[in-house]
């Protein structure tokens, strides 16, 4: 595929990234630094001179004796007849065009006089007027989307086939630096809201979180930025339908027809779904978590949930937070190792707790309410059948097992009564149960351990109401040992490895994670203490477009639990720290153990 570009810096990185993902791209050539009304003017009689040679010289002396010949003369250089002919050469033989609005939100041009023609050119700068040589001020939105449509129509009579990208300038945290900032600011985002333009492509406004800003300066950006540009393009972009309805949508009415103001007057960005997302950067969402209380670096912090909740654990104590770890790996255990065993992934050595009615079954065992003392043999070794995968290769004996796991429940005994804020992930509504006692474990008997027998066990989806109820009743019993606990509930983005369900896992982990979103937002309005963390939203949110899992579309990988930690130290942190510990990719999983294809092999 043959590409070229032209507009600001912006488009040469995106191509640039294009090629690095894919090798069967070629870079045709590329017309830039100026803006889409030069290009425009230049396209009208591209086979003849766009000016005379004369007229050029004549610019390059008029720049030196304004103490800007060299990047003047560069400039110029690009807008003389050789780079035009050049253009419309490589033009013809295009499969892809991408150009971008950077010089027509803020670049000046210059307009000069040359036996009786008018020409123009961009980001020449003079400092003063003549009568062969004047400034011309910045483009207004309406001139640039007029700009565009004569562009395009003119870049099809040359060559109908080529698709042609449009790529708006994005925003970012120049704003800080730069005083003119709002100004361009204010024009970008009244350009998203016309730049609609006939047989193109127009990618949406995003909004650039400062972090993604370049060391180079405020309108430049990190490498995954354009990477992210690239990867959407090759993708096949927006269609222009799509696109046109992202960034040309016209203001809501500010009444309604009875002359009346209505409910949706003057929504905040984050209400709407242009200005909340398809506009937005897919690595930074603002507003997105807004904190219902403090989570201080002193508070005792402990977590539970699914194998996504050992992520937030790992990050919150890479932060500097007081996380909780109240059955420490013993000395001389390497780190994966240790995570092997069980320890230091969560708060005490419990491993993955799939559903609130494992959670309450965990209280329930460690306060003495429910007395469960299932255990499973293989091949002579004793597992224990609320943790069969924290001990590999089982215990050697009945009493080594018991020992330990009396040792377990003291220990969450004290984490319950000791915490201070307890975050749970929920991550599943599936599971096995024991249909004679009740019991819940997290994962089915007989897969890694233990034999099934369909006598003694059943399959559980848990509904809305069960869930629901059991979380209350957890949280109940918390209080009931720690009255001033707080709780932030999340919901896990990881779908399902494999269902119960005889149905497709997709339809599964659609059900489960609607389900369980739903009761955490219930519980969420109803509860003062209970905060919700939307780690689900962010990563599974349409313009991420899948970014943030690895290649088996199920696990998030390092960036993407960075991604999601930085919306949540936004609010609870002077800022996000990353260290050995945040990037370990160790994790503890019992559900992995479900892939068949990994069984057999």
């Amino acid at each position: 595929m043959k590409v070229a570009f032209s507009g600001s810096c912006l488009s040469a990185e995106i191509v640039k990234a294009m090629t690095a993902i894919s090798p069967k791209i070629e870079v045709a050539g590329f017309i830039n630094h100026m803006r889409t009304d030069v290009l425009s003017q230049a396209l009208s009689d591209a086979e003849v001179l766009p000016f005379r040679e004369t007229a050029k010289d004549f610019i390059a002396n008029f720049s030196k004796t304004h103490d800007a010949e060299q990047r003047n003369g560069r400039r110029i250089l690009r807008q003389c007849r050789e780079s035009f002919l050049n253009f419309v050469s490589f033009y013809k033989e295009c499969d892809l065009f991408i150009i971008d609005t950077n010089y027509d939100l803020s670049a000046k041009a210059v307009l000069f006089r040359d036996e009786g023609q008018e020409y123009c050119l961009s980001n020449v700068a003079v400092d003063a007027n003549t009568s062969d040589v004047r400034q011309k001020g910045v483009l207004k939105p309406e001139e640039v989307v007029v700009a565009y449509e004569e562009v395009v129509r003119k870049l099809r009579a040359i060559n109908p086939d080529c698709r042609i990208v449009l790529v708006q300038y994005p925003v970012s945290g120049f704003e800080k630096v730069a005083s003119t900032a709002k100004v361009r600011i204010s024009r970008a985002y009244e350009l998203s809201q016309k730049l609609s333009v006939v047989e193109a492509e127009v990618l949406p406004l995003w909004d650039i979180a400062d972090y993604e800003l370049s060391s180079k300066g405020p309108l430049y950006f990190g490498e995954e930025v354009y990477r992210r540009y690239a990867k959407v393009i090759l993708e096949g972009g927006q269609a222009n339908d799509t696109a046109a309805q992202a960034t040309s949508a016209k203001p809501l009415s500010q009444s309604s027809p009875s002359g009346k103001k209505h409910p949706y007057v003057d929504l905040s960005k984050k209400r709407l779904w242009r200005t909340g997302v398809a506009t937005q950067s897919p690595t930074y969402l603002p507003d997105i978590y807004k904190k219902k209380f403090e989570i201080s670096k002193t508070d005792k912090v402990a977590t539970f949930g699914s194998c996504f909740a050992q992520h937030i654990g790992r990050r919150m104590q890479a932060s500097g937070f007081n996380f909780l770890d109240k059955e420490p790996a013993p000395s001389g255990f390497s780190p994966a190792d240790a995570v092997a065993h069980g320890y230091g992934i969560y708060s005490g050595r419990y491993g993955n707790v799939y559903t609130p009615k494992q959670l309450v079954q965990l209280f329930d065992r460690a306060f003495g309410g429910q007395n469960l003392d299932e255990v499973w043999k293989n091949e002579g070794r004793f597992y224990d059948a609320f943790r069969p995968n924290l001990q590999p290769g089982g215990y050697s004996s009945l009493d080594a097992l018991l020992e330990e796991r009396e040792q377990h429940l003291n220990a969450v005994r004290s984490l319950f009564e000791e915490l201070d804020v307890m975050v749970f992930t929920l991550g599943l509504t599936e599971a096995w149960v024991n249909k004679q006692t009740g019991a819940v474990y997290p994962i089915c008997p007989g897969v890694t351990a233990g034999e099934f027998d369909e006598g003694l066990y059943e399959f559980k989806n848990f509904t809305f109401r069960e869930i629901y109820d059991d979380l209350l009743d957890v949280f109940s019993k918390i209080k009931g040992v720690n009255k001033s606990v707080k709780i932030l509930l999340t919901v896990s983005p990881v779908p399902l490895t494999a269902t119960g369900e005889d149905r497709h896992v997709l339809v599964s982990t659609t059900y489960s994670k609607s389900v369980l979103r739903a009761v955490a937002g219930e519980i969420y309005d109803r509860h003062d203490f209970v905060d919700y963390f939307p780690s689900y939203e962010i990563i599974t949110q349409p313009g991420a477009r899948g970014v943030f899992y690895q290649e088996n579309l199920r696990n998030v990988h390092d960036a993407g639990v960075d991604f999601v930690m930085r919306h949540f130290f936004d609010e609870h942190s002077d800022g996000y720290v990353e260290d050995d510990l945040a990037n370990n990719n160790d994790e503890l999983c019992d559900e992995k153990f479900l892939d068949i294809e990994k069984l057999v092999q």
